[in-house]
């Protein structure tokens, strides 16, 4: 599974009768940008520092 920089908001949901197990590897860069599309947020993270802001309108974009 791979999730694309910049693609669309995606869930991951276990629908099977057994344990899921997921291994997740990739970078963790001390600046990142994170959209989470169903609260309407945007987190900005610089180390240890996190800042979360609305996301923008369509209509602002």
């Amino acid at each position: 599974m791979g999730f694309a920089r910049g693609g669309a908001a995606h869930t991951l949901s276990n629908t099977g009768h057994l344990p899921l197990v997921l291994i997740v590897a990739g970078q963790r860069l001390e600046h990142d940008v994170c959209d989470y599309p169903h609260i309407g947020k945007r987190l900005y993270a610089a180390g240890t520092n996190t800042v979360f802001v609305d996301l923008p309108k369509e209509n602002e974009a």
